[in-house]
């Protein structure tokens, strides 16, 4: 035979992939989606934080504005419960009253 010696590495493509460079390839692009549903949920975790402290901050001004007070209320009346002073759907504005400036006037 007229061959002596035969380079055992391959040159040419066999067609076939490499087991190991597939996996790598689906961990990579399975780490960039991880990372990237890490960073959406962070975010909504922080959008819920700031809604939870607006929704307190709302119930506190609601408690305080809408609840009779123990001091203004006379022993043994209870005010109607806050769902049947508040009509559904409505936004309430409290009229700012005239400051008083000492007189008395009769409205008749």
């Amino acid at each position: 035979m007229w061959v002596k010696f035969v380079n055992k590495t391959m040159t040419e493509h066999s067609g076939q992939t490499d087991p190991a460079e597939t996996l790598r390839r689906r961990l990579f692009e399975h780490n960039l989606q991880i990372h990237s549903h890490d960073s959406t949920l962070r975010v909504l975790c922080e959008q819920q934080r700031q809604t939870n402290q607006q929704l307190e901050q709302v119930t506190s001004l609601l408690q305080h504005t809408l609840l009779p007070k123990a001091s203004t209320t006379p022993e043994g009346v209870v005010g109607p419960p806050v769902s049947q002073q508040l009509p559904p759907g409505r936004d309430i504005t409290p009229p700012n009253p005239e400051k008083f400036s000492g007189e008395v006037v009769d409205k008749i």
